[in-house]
């Protein structure tokens, strides 16, 4: 027979640890965050939560929980990844296993029986690993090492499959079976979708791939042409937008440059030192931790153009240490 638990001393108990939680969660966000990009993997969102007290309550009388409340349920703490494509939720478990001790893991797909709502998503109970609790983490919440937290990681399809079949499922028992089936039906098509634009993706990477061949350096310069150089040039950089590769040209022309053969022997010269002057001032934002290739490229512009005066309105901090690097 199941003993509900006094919510008095419930309470009070989950007013103590919630704070733990939380530190975890923000934890785990930041070690999460740091490899995704540096990985360079799409995502659309990555969001966090800790499970709200009525929630926490009403999940032990919904599966009549027993004994520590805070070790069988293994969600108080949640983290949730929205990638784009299914190819990257493999690459994000290989983050998730780099950084934290997977307790469990379950994979809720077409290919392992997906549940009646069609509902699809990789779920993993993860706890810190020992080298990852700080001293200082320690201080502020001793017990952070055993708390569990669950990460969600799926696609944008995913994501809205979940939120359409949570409204319509979730809690409720429905029993118009055809309704049912309609709708895991329906849940196939967004399965096809993940799987088409995945192969879409793989085929636009081999296009880009065989795109980037040596340019032709005598082109005069232009929009495409200096698209191409930079793709070749700086392949492994995020790519700049349409606005930022027509001021580049605007002001290369405005510097003299006519064709991509006088912009390769300013990169060619300065490529090198480009590399000490990021170490020497690295970049981080929400979406890159490194130059692109425009911004690479204005930086080479800088650092080996400095007999052109109009050059140095291509700010770089402390550009005459950096020139010493670069021999004409």
């Amino acid at each position: 027979m199941f003993i509900p638990p006094n919510t008095a001393s419930l309470k009070s108990e989950y007013a103590k640890k919630i704070g733990t939680y939380q530190y975890l969660i923000s934890k785990i966000k930041t070690l999460l965050n740091e490899d995704l990009l540096t990985k360079e993997i799409k995502i659309i969102s990555l969001t966090a939560r800790e499970k709200k007290f009525d929630s926490f309550y009403k999940k032990i009388f919904r599966y009549e929980i027993e004994g520590d409340y805070f070790v069988k349920i293994d969600d108080l703490a949640g983290v949730r990844i929205v990638c784009v494509y299914l190819e990257e939720m493999e690459k994000i478990r290989n983050i998730i296993q780099k950084n934290f001790q997977i307790i469990r893991e379950k994979h809720l797909n077409f290919d392992n029986r997906v549940d009646k709502t069609g509902y699809q998503s990789d779920h993993y109970i993860v706890k810190l690993k020992k080298e990852s609790v700080t001293n200082a983490d320690k201080f502020l919440h001793s017990d952070i090492g055993n708390c569990l937290c669950e990460i969600q990681v799926r696609t944008a399809l995913m994501h809205s499959w979940s939120s359409v079949s949570h409204d319509l499922f979730y809690k409720k028992k429905l029993v118009e079976s055809d309704f049912e089936r309609e709708m895991y039906a329906l849940s196939s098509l967004f399965f096809f979708a993940d799987h088409q634009f995945d192969r879409y993706m793989k085929i636009k990477k081999a296009q880009t791939k065989k795109e980037k061949q040596i340019p032709n350096l005598e082109q005069p310069l232009n929009a495409d042409s200096l698209s191409a150089y930079i793709n070749y040039k700086f392949d492994e950089r995020p790519e700049a937008d349409d606005s930022s590769l027509i001021e580049m040209i605007e002001q290369l022309s405005a510097l003299g440059y006519a064709t991509l053969k006088d912009i390769d022997l300013i990169v060619e010269k300065s490529k090198s030192v480009l590399e000490i002057y990021e170490k020497d001032n690295p970049i981080r934002t929400q979406t890159a931790i490194k130059l692109d290739g425009v911004g690479a490229l204005r930086i080479c512009v800088a650092l080996a153009d400095y007999q052109n005066k109009d050059s140095s309105s291509f700010y770089v901090k402390d550009i005459q240490k950096y020139r010493e690097f670069i021999n004409d």
